[in-house]
């Protein structure tokens, strides 16, 4: 049971910083086409008129979207780019 428990938390930790290190290894224009394409995607955001996720999964949608903008951004700030 404890090497079970290992695994799983070995596989959350080896994900943790996936997003990042692409991030990293994009190139700019890249970056900016995704910010892009992420801003397009959140403003079309899968809703109903009450607020409330279309889809069941929409809202964790919508969150990892978020988090991915918000990683590009702090590249793109690092690479001094303005945005």
């Amino acid at each position: 049971m404890k090497t079970i428990l290992m695994l799983i938390v070995g596989l959350m930790l080896a994900g943790c910083g996936s997003m990042e290190n692409e991030v990293r290894k994009s190139s700019t224009s890249d970056l900016l086409l995704r910010r892009s394409q992420l801003m397009y995607r959140l403003s079309m955001t899968r809703t109903s008129w009450g607020n409330r996720p279309f889809e069941s999964n929409a809202y964790d949608d919508v969150k990892n979207d978020l988090k991915e903008k918000e990683a590009i951004e702090r590249e793109l700030a690092r690479r001094h780019v303005a945005f």
